[in-house]
């Protein structure tokens, strides 16, 4: 038997309700959907005043840990840079580890909602381009913001440079870089004594 016209129109209605229901739904990520233990990282190396390393990073919980043992990326620097053969690629259980056994003190807790908006961003700032390292000062050390982003053809994590600062000064093309680089300094300012752009003890040009 053919539906009546007032049928027709109700399983109409319904559907047309059910698609605008669907259009509004949230596309940011669960914390279940975000899979990698680490996602953000800040390191700061000078040698020149005696060694000074200090080191933080951002888990998938939201939580900002400080590091006893800072794991600075400046070895990799250059061929992160370069977009090098050479870029090395960690497993899950890797970067889980290295970050877990050189962490120290809980620095502060980053909202649920905050860090899913920043985390879709790691895959813009994975794809930028890096302006050309420029020399900008001397036993000024090294600052690097950065983020981790998952290699779909690796099947690994590789880190991204979203800003190196001190001797040597490189930035991250990508607009969601530059997001997420700002993002990270006012974390820096609002919870990381000594990386707040104030002069350093020891280190007159250490600065984020």
């Amino acid at each position: 038997m053919k539906p009546t016209h007032g049928l027709l129109c109700r399983a109409v209605r319904v559907s047309l309700i059910a698609c605008l229901g669907c259009a509004g739904c949230s596309t940011a990520p669960s914390p279940a959907e975000i899979s990698q233990a680490v996602l953000f990282h800040i390191s700061y190396e000078n040698y020149a005043w005696g060694h000074q390393s200090s080191g933080w990073y951002v888990d998938d919980q939201g939580r900002v840990w400080r590091l006893s043992a800072a794991l600075h990326w400046w070895p990799e620097v250059r061929n992160i840079l370069q977009g090098s053969e050479d870029t090395l690629y960690y497993s899950a259980g890797e970067l889980e580890q290295s970050y877990a056994d050189a962490r120290d003190t809980l620095v502060a807790a980053i909202d649920a909602d905050e860090l899913r908006e920043k985390y879709l961003l790691i895959a813009g700032a994975a794809r930028g381009n890096y302006s050309t390292p420029a020399n900008a000062a001397a036993d000024a050390g090294s600052s690097v913001i950065g983020c981790l982003a998952y290699d779909q053809e690796a099947d690994g994590y590789r880190k991204v440079i979203l800003s190196m600062t001190g001797d040597w000064q490189a930035v991250n093309l990508a607009n969601s870089a530059t997001e997420l680089d700002a993002w990270l300094r006012s974390l820096a300012r609002r919870f990381i004594p000594g990386l707040n752009g104030q002069h350093v003890e020891g280190s007159p040009n250490r600065t984020l």
